[in-house]
């Protein structure tokens, strides 16, 4: 069975993949829904009860965005964690670590 849309409510989605666990909710909120309220409205924090949040940040569809930032109807907000090394850095570090080996 079809669900029940209204013209006042815009379908979302959350989508996380942190400690080696996914997270993926869709569902119905009010039109100007920020992302912050979303993300309370999701249940992810039950989900991850052990995540620094503040550490986080967020985007829709690939883009940072602010947790201020007011939805519209299929939006994706995904969940990042934080980088453990730059991706610039860690090709620099690879680079090196070839270059240092003895042909």
């Amino acid at each position: 069975m079809d669900p029940v849309f209204r013209k006042d409510l815009i379908t979302i989605e959350v989508v996380a993949a942190l400690d080696k666990r996914h997270f993926m909710r869709r569902f119905q909120v009010s039109e100007g829904t920020s992302v912050e309220q979303a993300i309370r409205l999701s249940t992810i924090k039950e989900f991850y009860p052990e995540t620094n949040w503040s550490t986080l940040k967020a985007g829709i569809y690939g883009k940072i965005v602010n947790f201020e930032n007011i939805l519209q109807q299929s939006d994706r907000i995904e969940i990042y964690k934080p980088l453990i090394i730059d991706p610039k850095e860690k090709r620099r570090s690879k680079i090196k670590s070839k270059s240092a080996i003895p042909k």
